[in-house]
């Protein structure tokens, strides 16, 4: 019987910062008899639509078998992670060599539900099935 999978995988994702307008200062208070040179402000524009196609499944599913492949050294996995570095090679071979240990491997994953984000237009949101030995 196996044990309930606990690891989880998960892509790092970029986080946006958020300014705020009028902060801690008022802004000193305009002369209403002085006329404006410049010409009135044109209303934002919205980001048009990603028009990229979507990648397929195994451009997603085929990262996560790399990273989960106990033949794939740690050092040629740091790549395919946001933000490691090489020192990270080790961790990623502790990884797999958990996943091996504990046996879950062989892994496979599926993708489904592909989909541009709506928080951050360049990248893809998608439901991962997981399947373990």
């Amino acid at each position: 019987m196996h044990r309930p999978l606990l690891v989880a995988l998960s892509a790092a994702t970029a986080v946006a910062a958020v300014g705020l307008a009028a902060c801690s200062s008022p802004h000193p208070k305009s002369d209403s008899s002085t006329a404006s040179s410049l010409p009135p402000a044109s209303s934002s524009q919205v980001a048009a639509p990603v028009t990229a196609p979507l990648p397929p499944p195994e451009a997603l599913t085929d990262v996560l078998a790399r990273l989960t492949d106990p033949n794939v050294p740690g050092a040629s996995k740091v790549n395919l992670v946001e933000g490691a570095t090489p020192e990270s090679a080790a961790t990623l071979d502790k990884f797999t060599n958990a996943l091996r240990d504990n046996g879950y491997l062989p892994m496979t994953f599926n993708a489904n539900d592909i989909a541009w984000s709506d928080k951050n237009p360049s990248n893809v949101k998608t439901t991962i099935a997981v399947h373990t030995a």
